[in-house]
């Protein structure tokens, strides 16, 4: 509990060291994903569209930064920002010593990080929404093993709850995984006055946090006059909502933790070793609690029920937004991972006899961490190189064709992934699905917004179309019966508007 400072720099440091070893291609090259990291530039500034999804405290945070969004920096402090996080919740759980490098660096080293980093423009949010949960975790452990500052541990706590939900709401799912898991871990210590106590005062401050949340972003709100969104299920954060929609959102987390730990989403080796291992975690987690706690049959009860909600406690998102189902579908947020090394240091804190094997296990999944991260790199690589030639060489086509002015106007249509000139291979198809950049998906305001990301990427500055004439030109007859680029009658021009079909897929 006890955290030493000239220790904490050495473990952030060596963790940050070896993440940016692993992570060096997506840095150094600047990768981001087709979602909206590559619609992004190296400057921004958050505002009214990022309050109106919840997210107040980016304003706040961006400010701090100046607008900067480029790399190396952001990655670096995001990675920082989580190797923080790695060493504190290790702090939490037990004293630390050299086996626990392997433990942290499956929080700081996994396709979620790597997710974080390809939203290059607010990979620093993502990272301070990492560490802030933990934080408020530590000082909640705090404020049952003492009295003197147990009200200030409380108030700092509701603090950086508050700042998690206003930067990132899902991440809320981290603090309420650290709480169950060390819930079960004082009641296997026999401490189940803590376990109580730890229990009951989180509940009150995790509302306590949202109410506040709330409140701050409905002024926030006010202040700049506008209204909440329906973005990630951003405007349906109202009592009665959440109370109809709560048995079937339920149902999705379990649904989502069985298939993030099924490891459908990304490539993995050894995908039946790592399910197996994963398996093995949970039973032995499950076993050692009835085991230990079959003398004490409310103890035993209340061991299994905290475990059971363990899923519920990650994906807290869906209940409290139920239209935020697809960000945890693409692996964007921190609990999933978090509960994995939590149950690891559960076992590693407990003093078993078998502590080693779980290392060695942490370690195999670790490996496979590395592995399926460098593949989700590849496929970030292989997207923007192969979207950046093709738009390249079309630019060049409309050079020498003289379709260049400053009066007109262009339409890119189309899938750039599903264009004949874009290559990839099994990586890019194996990759997690945030990974697979040049994957432009079909809204219409999406696409526009990716190839105008793209035009900036290489450097060029062409005069788009607006939203509505591109959706008119998406439903022409005209548009049907064109060939993609590059063969001849790809490109069209009607009054001062050149057309380009680049795929079918539209």
């Amino acid at each position: 509990m006890n955290i030493k400072q000239s220790q904490g720099i050495k473990f952030i440091f060596i963790n940050c060291i070896i993440a940016v070893l692993c992570y060096i291609p997506l840095i150094s090259n600047g990768y981001t994903n087709s979602r909206d990291g590559l619609w992004k530039s190296t400057i921004h500034q958050a505002g009214n569209l990022e309050l109106e999804s919840g997210r107040w405290a980016w304003l706040f945070l961006d400010k701090i930064r100046y607008g900067y969004a480029g790399d190396p920096l952001n990655s670096i402090l995001a990675l920082l920002c989580i190797a923080g996080a790695a060493f504190v919740l290790v702090n939490i759980f037990t004293t630390i010593s050299a086996r626990h490098y392997v433990l942290s660096l499956g929080l700081v080293i996994n396709t979620t990080v790597c997710c974080y980093l390809s939203y290059r423009f607010q990979s620093p949010s993502f990272g301070v929404a990492t560490l802030l949960p933990v934080i408020a975790g530590w000082l909640m452990v705090k404020s049952i093993y003492t009295e003197k500052v147990k009200r200030t541990n409380y108030v700092l706590s509701v603090i950086c709850l508050v700042l998690t939900l206003g930067l990132y709401q899902s991440n809320l799912g981290c603090f309420i995984v650290i709480i169950i898991i060390l819930f079960m871990k004082l009641l296997l210590c026999d401490e189940s006055q803590k376990a109580y106590l730890l229990l009951k005062s989180s509940i009150v401050i995790t509302i306590i946090s949202c109410v506040l949340y709330k409140i701050s972003w409905d002024v926030c709100l006010w202040a700049r006059g506008v209204s909440a969104s329906d973005y990630n299920g951003a405007g349906s954060t109202n009592i009665l909502s959440l109370i109809m929609n709560m048995p079937i959102d339920i149902v999705k987390a379990y649904f989502l933790w069985i298939s993030y730990f099924s490891f459908e989403n990304g490539n993995y080796v050894f995908k039946i070793i790592r399910l197996l291992i994963i398996a093995i975690l949970f039973v032995f987690v499950l076993a050692v609690g009835i085991k230990r706690l079959r003398k004490a049959p409310a103890k035993m009860v209340m061991y299994i029920i905290a475990f059971i909600c363990i899923p519920m406690g990650a994906n807290i998102a869906l209940l409290l937004a139920p239209g935020a189902d697809w960000v945890l579908w693409e692996q964007m947020t921190g609990p999933h991972p978090f509960t994995l090394a939590l149950l690891f240091l559960l076992v590693d804190s407990l003093d078993l006899k078998y502590d080693k094997v779980f290392i060695v296990l942490a370690a195999l999944i670790l490996y496979g961490n590395i592995y399926a991260v460098g593949v989700d790199i590849d496929a970030l690589s292989q997207g923007n190189i192969s979207k950046d030639v093709i738009m390249n060489d079309m630019v060049s086509n409309l050079m020498h064709e003289e379709k260049c002015a400053e009066d007109t106007q262009y339409a890119f249509v189309g899938n750039i992934c599903y264009s004949n000139l874009f290559r990839k291979n099994e990586n890019w198809d194996r990759a997690s699905n945030y990974a697979k950049a040049g994957d432009f998906g079909n809204l219409s305001h999406c696409v526009l917004d990716c190839y105008n990301g793209t035009l900036e990427d290489i450097g060029i500055t062409l005069n788009l179309v607006d939203l509505d004439t591109y959706n008119e030109i998406l439903a022409s007859e005209e548009l049907k019966n064109m060939p993609t680029y590059p063969y001849a009658g790809s490109i069209i021009q009607k009054d001062n508007i050149v057309i380009v079909k680049i795929s079918e897929e539209y």
